[in-house]
């Protein structure tokens, strides 16, 4: 089986070229479509990042709490009331 033909690869370039014209076309065109299509991808980024933050923010209050209490002195107490201070505010909302 030697090298294609480059009549063949030309062929094949130009098609693809083509549907990519297409497809670039339509997606203009509809243009309600892809509005509501940025607006759910928007929502779901949204949601994403407010669930990442929350989870970070309790891994971030749970350490604390930890070395709160593993960590004895003025630094412990500091670290164990901003715990509590960060857990007492989260329950009130």
């Amino acid at each position: 089986m030697g090298a294609p033909k480059p009549n063949f690869l030309h062929k094949l370039t130009l098609g693809q070229e083509k549907g990519r014209f297409e497809q670039y076309l339509e997606y203009s065109q509809a243009t309600s479509q892809v509005a509501i299509k940025g607006f759910l991808g928007g929502l779901a980024k949204g949601f994403g990042i407010v669930l990442g933050a929350t989870v970070v923010a309790a891994v971030v209050v749970g350490l604390l709490a930890v070395l709160g209490s593993v960590i004895s002195g003025g630094t412990g107490d500091f670290i164990q009331g901003l715990a509590n201070a960060v857990n007492q505010n989260a329950r009130s909302t």
